[in-house]
């Protein structure tokens, strides 16, 4: 009796410090950010400072005018938005890869696996191309994201519906996703192939991912799409720790599999849709932040979820920064730089799976 109550106890102990130190990570992997926040806001290819940045908060709160009124627009209407919405961009792309990983069990999906990008990106292009005048007149600046969130959708649903008819398969899912995705691949470069000299350019750039134009709006509306599938992630954790042990014994202890998986495929839509028809086309954050959370913290999602969400947001803000000051004042898409990094990893999962196998 004693014997099993010391081991119990040592069980118990060994789980706390094992708990201790994936929340120290986590800490570890915050302080990173807010070191990499810092660092983006001092930066850039304008003369505006960090001092300036901090300035110009302090003027908005207390009215008074310490900093021109060119310094206060840089630093409240364009680099402020810009790092804030790259945190929640990638926190969004890096939570989606990770509930995708999970419900797919494969390491090497991404939010992009079911084509939900490529048509984004298609109704990206026909905003560009043919309503670039309306835009401008009826919806503002927003009707590119608009057509690129609907498309998202629509994507989903024509996914949704062939996988219910395949019986929810996992391989149905990925397979009728790449299919999509190839489809609307194929859409874009016909885009790009009646596109005038006007609108090219501006497809061809979106198409590379950017946050160079983003507003408050923006951001707001990616942080509230963020935050609620946080919190919903957060209490589906349980679940979604039983669901990796596969469909039959995660059914045999009791969750609903099919329910918590169709629940986490429409968050993994929402946020890459809400994320891409803002930002456009930026490719690996949501498959190389998951591997490295689960590195750090192991596969627990009540440790993975807020780990994965802060290294999303960290990779993403750390590539735009090199992206607009590698050769400032001109800028690189940040697309180019996650995918310099991705790419890479992405090979060093694959050989690193057939090894296993």
């Amino acid at each position: 009796m004693s014997d099993s109550m010391s081991s119990k106890e040592e069980a118990i102990a060994k789980y706390k410090k094992l708990k201790g130190k994936r929340a120290g990570l986590i800490f570890v992997i915050a302080a990173g950010l807010a070191a990499m926040t810092i660092i983006a806001f001092a930066v850039g290819g304008s003369s505006v400072g960090l001092g300036d940045i901090f300035c110009s908060i302090g003027d908005f709160f207390t009215g008074n005018e310490t900093v021109s009124d060119t310094q206060r627009y840089i630093s409240l209407d364009i680099r402020l938005p810009r790092v804030l919405t790259c945190i929640a961009a990638g926190s969004s792309l890096a939570l989606a890869g990770l509930l995708m990983q999970g419900i797919f069990q494969n390491p090497l999906v991404s939010p992009y696996t079911l084509g939900i990008s490529s048509a984004a990106s298609f109704g990206a292009s026909l905003a560009i191309i043919f309503l670039s005048g309306v835009s401008s007149v009826v919806m503002g600046s927003y009707m590119t994201p608009l057509l690129a969130f609907g498309f998202s959708v629509l994507a989903m649903l024509l996914v949704f519906v062939v996988a219910k008819v395949g019986g929810y398969s996992t391989k149905t899912l990925v397979l009728t996703g790449v299919a999509i995705g190839y489809l609307f691949s194929s859409l874009v470069s016909l885009m790009k192939y009646v596109a005038n000299v006007d609108s090219l350019p501006d497809l061809v750039y979106w198409t590379m991912g950017s946050v160079a134009h983003t507003t408050w709006v923006q951001f707001y509306i990616i942080l509230g799409v963020l935050a609620a599938c946080i919190v919903i992630s957060m209490i589906l954790s349980w679940d979604l720790n039983i669901m990796t042990l596969g469909k039959d014994e995660a059914t045999a202890l009791g969750v609903n599999f099919k329910r918590i998986q169709t629940i986490t495929f429409i968050m993994t839509t929402i946020l890459t849709a809400v994320t891409v028809s803002f930002t456009g086309v930026i490719g690996f954050v949501g498959l190389v932040a998951p591997h490295v959370t689960r590195m750090l913290v192991g596969n627990d999602y009540r440790f993975c979820v807020p780990a994965s969400t802060l290294t999303g947001g960290l990779l993403l803000l750390a590539a735009d920064t090199i992206s607009r000051t590698v050769i400032a004042p001109s800028e690189l898409p940040v697309g180019i730089i996650t995918s310099l990094v991705g790419v890479p990893f992405y090979l060093y999962l694959v050989l690193r799976r057939n090894k296993r196998i």
